[in-house]
């Protein structure tokens, strides 16, 4: 007999008006806040969403949010905030003029040497790329140690790191580990879930496209008609869903069989992610095409187009600019000459591709990457394709925890480590030390994760785990921590970068005046 709440083979399958929770590994009953839960972390997303594609079309608006934060987090208070602020007050002027050269820009017409204050503006903007950059090597992280939860039911966690884990399902717009989506919609299974989060990226990167074109023809000079903008945030979007849209793709075609009394072996053959739909049944073959086509989009397509675009355009992204005569004069010493002359080369490649605005429109795939790295963000992709849906394939009928999926992806998570720390592919150090920051948050994760299925495997305790390593609050604690460790760095990096850029800022802006007052000086002992 099955406990209260469960039914369907192996008991695996929550009765009506029950849910599924993670950090208890069984059927919990449904309780009235649910609808409360849902509202408010759907509302979160959107508004998510909604400044991340502020952020893209306006991204001085960032830097001017990031300067407010730097100056409570010093002074502690909210005193300081107006003065931070001050100088990025709305000018309708200036949101004109930034319309303006984003305008050119998409053209490709040449910009006007910048005032000061633009200067300024361009330095916010290389602010936000930057933080841009350490939010992308954040998601991915949380995407991968998040989808584990998803890969490995019935693996158990501690219960406080279960909690703190639930959050990160956001990093991929995947809602369902946290708002109890079988409570509300009781007929919302694995089928629908996949169709819709398959399809709604789609519809809306449509729409995307319609708005566009609807904007650049009603108000062509906004900065809302700059193409390459929108470009941006269709691949955002796309970086933001691809690996649990994988997932859920790759997951549709593990079923298993099942020899169960009173019932024809032949018949009973349901899908490990949800043992209430039935393998053999007219729906799910139905389903069978639909999901072939996402396969193709998702999984094969994102990679495949991806490295496509790169591919050809890879002598523009890494342009290998010659060499001036003092460059090449570099170059023929050893030691520091040497990488002093390797790091002007990939300055001038970096200044060439950014001025190149042909590539403009996927800069998304490469901004962050050294030139000669350009494939780096196809191997992102696979890494993630990898660590979050390949190795579902691994699972066994009745046990859908394996020890040879924890270890395979404990294995492309080293290797993927070694990848990183030969080639450094980041132009930012401090992208380099948070993306192995990063990887190796996940080596352990999957290590923890391999033990802990040991441990679960073990029907000896002597042989398993006689002192219960790992299972004492210590682990519990260590778990936590280092789930948390990536988000901390890149938190603590964000602000240190902020600061330096604005130090920098203000001493081109006192050394601008002082080149001013001592002109207007010169200008007044002429005239006298």
């Amino acid at each position: 007999l099955c406990q209260g709440g469960h039914e369907g083979p192996l008991c695996n399958v929550c009765k009506r008006d029950w849910y599924f929770s993670s950090t208890k590994l069984r059927c919990e009953k449904c309780r009235g806040s649910s609808p409360a839960i849902f509202a408010a972390v759907v509302v979160a997303a959107v508004v998510l969403l909604v400044v991340a594609a502020f952020a893209i079309f306006r991204p001085n608006a960032v830097a001017t949010a990031a300067k407010a934060a730097v100056a409570v987090v010093r002074q502690g208070t909210l005193s300081n905030v107006h003065e931070a602020l001050a100088g990025d007050a709305a000018d309708p002027a200036k949101d004109r003029e930034g319309a303006s050269r984003d305008a050119a820009d998409a053209d490709g017409t040449p910009a006007e040497d910048g005032t000061p204050a633009e200067d300024e503006e361009q330095a916010d903007g290389t602010s936000s790329k930057h933080l841009f950059t350490k939010l992308k090597i954040v998601i991915s992280c949380y995407q991968i140690v998040g989808g584990m939860m998803t890969l490995f039911p019935t693996i158990r966690w501690p219960i406080s790191y279960e909690r703190f884990a639930q959050i990160f399902g956001l990093a991929s717009l995947d809602l369902s580990s946290i708002t109890q989506t079988k409570c509300l919609l009781p007929w919302f299974d694995y089928i629908w879930a996949m169709e819709f989060s398959t399809v709604w990226p789609i519809a809306v990167l449509v729409l995307m496209s319609l708005t566009y074109n609807v904007v650049k023809r009603v108000r062509p000079g906004s900065a809302f008609a700059n193409r390459d903008k929108w470009m941006y945030s269709a691949f955002l979007l796309i970086f933001l869903v691809f690996p649990t849209n994988s997932t859920y793709v790759f997951r549709y075609f593990n079923c298993i069989k099942f020899d169960a009394a009173d019932e024809d072996p032949s018949k009973l053959k349901v899908l490990m992610a949800d043992m209430s739909i039935n393998c053999r049944s007219d729906r799910y073959q139905n389903t069978t095409a639909f999901v072939w086509a996402m396969v193709a989009i998702y999984p094969i397509g994102v990679p495949l187009f991806s490295f496509a675009v790169l591919f050809w355009h890879r002598r523009r992204i890494d342009p290998k600019v010659d060499a001036a005569a003092e460059h090449r004069e570099m170059i023929r010493g050893t030691g520091s000459l040497l990488r002093i002359a390797s790091i002007k080369q990939m300055e001038r490649d970096i200044e060439q591709r950014s001025d190149d605005r042909g590539l403009a429109w996927f800069t998304f795939l490469f901004e962050e990457y050294e030139p000669s790295c350009w494939w780096f963000a196809v191997a992102e992709l696979v890494n993630r394709l990898y660590l979050t849906g390949l190795i579902s394939f691994f699972g066994v009928p009745r046990e859908p925890t394996t020890t040879t999926q924890t270890s395979l992806g404990l294995l492309g998570a080293i290797l993927y480590y070694i990848v990183i720390s030969s080639f450094d592919p980041f132009v930012e150090r401090s992208d380099d030390i948070l993306a192995k920051c990063a990887a190796a948050q996940v080596i352990l994760t999957f290590y923890f994760a391999t033990m802990l299925q040991a441990q679960e495997n073990s029907k000896d305790d002597d042989s398993g785990d006689p002192r219960g390593v790992w299972s004492n609050k210590i682990f519990a604690v260590a778990c936590v921590m280092v789930g948390a460790s990536t988000l901390v760095l890149a938190v603590v990096m964000v602000f240190i970068s902020i600061r330096e850029v604005r130090n920098a800022a203000n001493k081109a802006a006192n050394k601008a005046a002082r080149l001013r007052e001592r002109s207007s000086q010169e200008d007044r002992d002429e005239g006298g």
